[in-house]
């Protein structure tokens, strides 16, 4: 899913996240970064000769956004606070709940 979208010059620089953790980063369309994230990581590429950091962070605790922060040669280019998609939470609770339950037939009801 589509979270958030950065121009630079005259290129659109978008950020997506899956369900399932994966972060990546697509320039005009093609994809030119991609990690496995929950809580957040650092996404490299090139555009132009230039060197981009995205930043992403999502807190376990407290107020839950997305934070962004893309940077250019070590400069700070754009930031930004995203509400994520209340389904994407929604889609986690029973995937805890049987993990969860797994877990406990597994080590506890032997």
């Amino acid at each position: 899913m589509k979270y958030a979208e950065f121009k630079i010059d005259s290129h659109r620089i978008e950020y997506w996240n899956s369900l399932f953790g994966i972060e990546k980063i697509l320039v005009e369309g093609t994809e030119v970064s991609k990690r496995f994230s929950f809580f957040g990581t650092r996404l490299r590429f090139e555009l132009n000769s230039d060197n981009y950091i995205l930043s992403s962070s999502y807190p376990a605790l407290g107020k839950r956004k997305i934070k962004l922060k893309l940077e250019k040669n070590g400069n700070l280019v754009g930031k930004l606070d995203i509400d994520p998609n209340p389904n994407q939470r929604i889609y986690w609770w029973p995937v805890i709940i049987i993990a969860a339950y797994l877990l406990f037939n597994a080590f506890y009801l032997k």
